[in-house]
């Protein structure tokens, strides 16, 4: 069976708890309490009565008086009941209790020493009080009739604190139900009668939404600036591009080709950036084969040929992965240029599979010197967060000899 770990689950299983132990505990408390009481009244009325009748038989010549069927006094030591014998040293005087368990006895016995000829003259008041004491059937009953009067008040008392443990938490309940529905930042509004601690939760968090919609709607506003006013001005100069590559001169030429690349490389950045943040939905969908990390391998072919560098592909087979294809790339292109940056005449190998991407290079490795240097870049950054927004796991790891492997865990 699940354990109920709501806010009145607990509050209920933490009553009960508690209820229990304190029904237990002022049981025995009750018990001993009781019988600590009988003897203290006891010693308090021998120590009455008993003195009263020691006293008055002080003189008599008897070795034994029996007063009444529970109190006998006794002016001489070997009269005593041999049980006590065993017990009381004979200059002994005081009061005490004595309780004889196998032989199912208990006295309460008063000692008082007088001086009689020149010696001492000790005399005892002795009460069986087995006799008025509760027996184990009526101390029985007793503690049934506690325990079942305590368990009688924790059954009554359990409705009313399920009742309460459940009025407590409906708020927190409902709370929960608002936030999971409400997917629009709206104010919260919480029904019923709310204590302080709520109020002040429901303000909280109304007001934390409140943070949270502004920021989304900032975000939404920017991300619609950035579409408009960013691609106007690069349609514009790729334009002009167009037109200075028709001139002649060979220096404005290799000008034009620098000014090409460094646009197509903030229109992909900026169409990066903006897909980062749309909204992921499940339509978005890319094939990912051969041809498509070629694609991505050739935007960084000047880059290579500088490096001196060989690219190895190797696809198990095509698949299709639930992405946005511009991301994928972007976050391959990062991975495929920081390897490129860290790689001089050497080779790096791009192994793709249905379960993840790996890019291994054999260059400096992550060296200290490199993770000291502003993390790892804002290409990796990027990737990171392409990894967060599909839920993928990106790691950087050492090889064994020579450079790194980049990972995405789809």
């Amino acid at each position: 069976m699940k354990l109920d770990n709501s806010t009145s689950g607990i509050l209920i299983r933490t009553y009960f708890f508690g209820a229990i132990l304190l029904v237990v505990f002022y049981a025995f408390i009750f018990f001993f309490g009781t019988s600590e009481t009988e003897d203290t009244n006891s010693m308090k009325r021998l120590a009455i009565v008993g003195e009263y009748y020691i006293d008055k038989y002080k003189d008599q010549s008897a070795k034994s008086i029996v007063v009444d069927p529970l109190l006998t006094v006794y002016t001489n030591y070997s009269a005593l009941p041999k049980l006590l014998q065993m017990e009381l040293d004979r200059k002994w005087v005081g009061s005490t209790t004595f309780h004889f368990g196998d032989k199912e006895v208990e006295y309460n016995v008063l000692a008082k020493a007088f001086t009689e000829g020149g010696k001492q003259k000790v005399i005892y008041a002795v009460e069986d009080i087995e006799a008025i004491e509760l027996n184990d059937k009526e101390v029985i009953i007793l503690m049934s009739t506690v325990l079942g009067g305590g368990i009688l008040m924790l059954i009554l008392a359990s409705a009313y604190i399920v009742n309460s443990a459940k009025r407590i938490s409906r708020p927190i309940t409902e709370l929960s139900e608002q936030l999971n529905k409400d997917e629009e930042f709206g104010s919260i509004n919480v029904e019923g009668n709310l204590s302080d601690e709520m109020q002040k939760m429901e303000s909280a968090i109304n007001i934390y939404r409140a943070k949270i919609a502004a920021a989304f709607q900032r975000e939404k506003s920017f991300t619609r600036y950035v579409s408009h006013e960013l691609r106007t001005p690069m349609t514009v100069v790729k334009g002009s591009i167009s037109v200075l590559s028709k001139l002649p001169d060979k220096k404005v030429q290799k000008q034009v080709a620098l000014l090409r690349d460094s646009i197509d490389e903030m229109e992909s950045l900026t169409k990066t950036f903006l897909f980062l943040a749309r909204q992921h939905t499940k339509s978005d969908s890319v094939i990912i084969d051969k041809e498509l990390i070629e694609e991505t391998v050739r935007k960084f072919q000047p880059l290579i040929d500088a490096n001196n560098t060989k690219v190895n592909i190797e696809l198990l087979h095509s698949f299709e992965l639930n992405a946005c294809h511009q991301l994928l790339s972007a976050a391959i292109g990062n991975l495929l240029q920081n390897a490129l940056n860290c790689n001089q005449g050497s080779i790096i190998s791009i192994f793709a599979s249905k379960e993840e991407i790996k890019i291994i290079d054999q260059g400096t490795g992550l060296s200290t010197e490199y993770k000291r240097s502003d993390g790892f870049g804002l290409g990796l950054k990027i990737v990171s967060d392409i990894c967060d927004k599909y839920n993928w796991q990106f790691s950087l790891s050492d090889n064994i000899n020579q450079g790194c492997t980049a990972t995405i865990k789809f």
